[in-house]
């Protein structure tokens, strides 16, 4: 499983960055952990969402930070610069049909949250996992970018 999950994941790659490569080293055995291990708990995650009844679950790096949409109930979103995360109430929602853009806004009497969710492949820096939306988080006036998708 290991080495198949590694090919997955190298085969996610551009040819172009490949290309730009060309003597870099083969990953090392803790590299490939690394990447197996961040993509099991990435399904791990998912498949806990799936029985959650979530409905979407963004995420991104530099900051860290992730989101999770429970549509008609809660939105949750957690960033490595906060204590905590924070539950707001069901976010009002815009659909642009000609565009499929996804414009989520909830607020709390402490906290203002608009999500964009444009459908367009995004791939996550870190786990190089490939994501079929492109995510922008406002949280408080602090922007935030990464990818998501259903679970």
């Amino acid at each position: 499983m290991g080495v198949a999950a590694w090919t997955v994941l190298a085969c996610n790659r551009s040819p172009d960055a490949r290309a730009r490569e060309p003597n870099a080293a083969p990953p090392s055995a803790a590299s490939l952990a690394s990447s197996v291990s961040i993509a099991s708990s990435a399904e791990a995650v998912f498949a806990a969402d799936r029985r959650r009844g979530i409905d979407f679950r963004a995420l991104g790096q530099e900051p860290g930070w992730s989101l999770t949409i429970d549509e008609g109930h809660s939105i949750v979103f957690a960033a490595n610069s906060m204590d905590d995360s924070v539950q707001l109430p069901a976010p009002a929602l815009e659909v642009d049909t000609s565009s499929g853009i996804r414009t989520y806004r909830a607020q709390s009497a402490a906290h203002q949250l608009t999500v964009v969710r444009v459908p367009q492949l995004c791939r996550d820096p870190i786990s190089d996992r490939v994501f079929d939306a492109r995510v922008t988080v406002t949280f408080d006036g602090v922007t935030y970018e990464g990818c998501g998708k259903q679970p």
